[in-house]
């Protein structure tokens, strides 16, 4: 009987420690930049305040085209896993599915690429040599950091995204 309840108490105090350690990594995942202030992610350009303005302005109009999108993503993706799990599944619905996903994809891409190249052209030349230095290249710089495999390659820091 003490066994059992020393047993089940090492158990909760398990449970209670890995509770603490995934609620102090929850800023690291991959909603991490919705989180933190655009003013915070472009720190590093030093912008003017009338460039602040112009950044916000940018930023909140992709974040309001983007914003239904992402949400009908969402959506999309939940009516795919009911096709896929059906008894029965049709596969030109779920292919059909699939693609409108992807068009909503693409469609995010390109808001988030108008608004990258809009924010570039407030910047000064030394700006833009930042800029440029965190967003183009090797994917964020993930290749950088010894993952060559490809694997995992949708994990990593996203704060360099505008």
């Amino acid at each position: 009987m003490k066994k059992q309840k020393l047993v089940s108490w090492i158990l909760v105090a398990i449970m209670v420690i890995g509770g603490l350690n995934l609620s102090a990594q929850s800023m690291q995942g991959r909603n991490y930049q919705n989180n933190v202030p655009m003013q915070n992610r472009l720190s590093y350009l030093d912008l003017s305040d009338s460039q602040q303005e112009q950044a916000k302005v940018i930023f909140t109009k992709r974040q309001k085209e983007s914003t239904p999108l992402s949400a009908n993503i969402q959506e999309k993706r939940a009516q795919l896993n009911m096709l896929m799990i059906a008894d029965e599944p049709n596969e030109k619905e779920v292919l059909a599915k699939v693609k409108e996903i992807a068009d909503l994809r693409l469609k995010t891409q390109e808001i988030r690429i108008s608004s990258r190249l809009a924010l570039r052209n407030i910047l000064n030349a030394d700006q833009k040599v930042l800029f440029d230095a965190r967003t183009v290249g090797n994917g964020n710089n993930r290749g950088s950091r010894g993952n060559k495999t490809g694997m995992n390659n949708h994990r990593g820091n996203r704060s360099n995204r505008f």
